[in-house]
């Protein structure tokens, strides 16, 4: 009976043994399980993540070029040149780095105003991933969207003075912005780059930082390595053309040359009447109001013509102050640029200025390059960009005398007096290849890319 009993305890033991084998496995087997998904679950976290951080470097890279987007040593190249920094490396708020950098669409060294590629790497506990971006341009000159859309901006100030001075369109000031009206002078907006606002409103604002214009020196260095200097021999006056005084129609198309030179670089009253002097425009559907070369309030009827073909022109002294010339900026062919440059003796446009396509006033551009005043007055009716920024700080634009500019006006300091208005253009602006930037926006292109290099299918 005891032998009996000792082997049932011992059956008893056995299965008892055998059953906490058999929970332990199973147990060690949940365990596993778990931590596969706890593994599974954190890489396909930081997997997630790491796009996001990805992204998050292409937007500082962008934001950091924004602050400066003319400044070619400020952009992280994937290829620099001497002096550009190389690629970087951000630790992200909330886990994780980014490497960025940028590189042209061809993949080379990028140009500051040029379509940029930004290419970013997010890690995330070990986990990589590679994102590539395209970004356009933003022109100063051809503002693509209303928040960069300004009619008047002045880097040192801007002064409207006078109940009827008024901008039509938004204005911007790294400094100082003074009118009569107040704020009611402005339809749009009133921004201020860096500073407080000297004036309140719905629609007045600041941003944290001033905003960034090359100089008219840094544009032509675009064009020419040399600069200002190469368009004085490189620019199209030459080309200037005038009405064929044997045209009984005064047709652009019968237009010839005006004797001009690549080294005329003056326009003044004077010069519109030498000889071979200017033609007379007979034609009377260019009377104000008429069908062809004028508007509601001027025309080219009976005044002498320079006809500007598409082209680039230089001058260093332009003193216009007469209502019986005119000039006719053929547009509708292409781009014209006036190139002012030379000592620091202020400049006058007191003629009237019509484009043979005024919807187009964009692609007209007046840039001033001196340490001096440009003024445009004299019930003259202006369309174009004017764009008078020197390396000095001290070029100005003044306004005055019941003028109209439909475009805009970029200076160190603007001034607009006496009645005078600046329209923002109701059509688009067209920016031309060289624009300088106001910022760089996302382009409809966004892709993955793998270890290699490759876009991810």
């Amino acid at each position: 009976m005891r032998v009996t009993r000792t082997i049932r305890r011992g059956g008893v033991l056995l299965s008892v043994l055998a059953f906490a084998a058999i929970t332990s496995l199973i147990m060690a087997a949940v365990g596993m399980l778990v931590l596969s998904h706890l593994s599974t679950s954190r890489a396909e976290a930081g997997y997630a993540k790491a796009i996001s951080v990805a992204e998050a470097g292409a937007n500082y890279e962008l934001e950091w070029i924004g602050n400066d987007p003319n400044n070619p040593n400020r952009a992280h190249q994937h290829f620099p040149n001497t002096g550009q920094p190389g690629v970087v490396t951000l630790n992200v708020p909330g886990g994780g780095t980014a490497t960025v950098g940028v590189k042209s669409v061809e993949g080379g060294n990028w140009l500051v105003g040029s379509p940029v590629k930004v290419v970013a790497t997010g890690t995330v506990d070990g986990v990589s991933r590679t994102v590539e971006v395209l970004a356009n341009p933003v022109s100063v000159m051809a503002p693509a969207q209303a928040a960069d859309e300004y009619a008047v901006f002045g880097l040192s100030s801007v002064r409207l003075n006078g109940a009827g001075s008024r901008v039509t369109g938004s204005v911007g000031t790294n400094e100082t912005y003074s009118a009569t009206g107040g704020a009611g002078a402005v339809s749009g907006n009133i921004a201020f780059g860096g500073v407080t606002p000297s004036v309140t409103g719905p629609r007045v604002y600041r941003q944290a930082t001033p905003y960034a214009y090359p100089t008219v020196s840094e544009l032509a260095r675009r064009y020419h390595s040399a600069g200002m200097t190469a368009w004085k021999t490189q620019n199209n006056n030459d080309r200037l053309l005038k009405f064929n005084p044997n045209n009984t129609r005064f047709l652009l198309s019968e237009a010839v040359n005006a004797g001009y030179t690549k080294s005329s670089w003056t326009l003044s009253n004077s010069s519109f009447g030498k000889s071979p002097a200017l033609t007379d425009d007979g034609f009377s559907g260019d009377r104000a109001g008429g069908g062809r070369y004028s508007n509601a309030s001027d025309g080219l009827y009976g005044k002498k013509v320079l006809i500007f073909p598409p082209g680039d022109y230089y001058f260093e002294s332009i003193g216009l102050t007469s209502n019986q010339s005119a000039i006719l900026v053929d547009n509708a062919s292409g781009p014209v640029r006036i190139w002012i440059g030379g000592n620091s003796s202020g400049d006058s446009l007191h003629v009237t200025t019509l484009l043979t396509n005024p919807s187009d006033p964009g692609s007209f551009r007046v840039l001033y390059a001196k340490s001096a005043e440009l003024s445009v007055t004299g019930t003259a009716y202006v369309s174009g960009v004017f764009y008078a920024v020197d390396d000095l700080g001290r070029s100005s634009i003044k306004l005055s005398g019941n003028s109209y500019v439909n475009g805009m006006l970029i200076a160190n300091d603007v001034t607009i007096s006496g009645n005078s208005e600046v329209g923002f253009p109701t059509a688009p602006l067209r920016p031309h290849a060289a624009d300088p930037a106001r910022a760089y926006r996302y382009a409809n292109q966004w892709r993955e890319l793998d270890a290699r290099g490759r876009p991810k299918l």
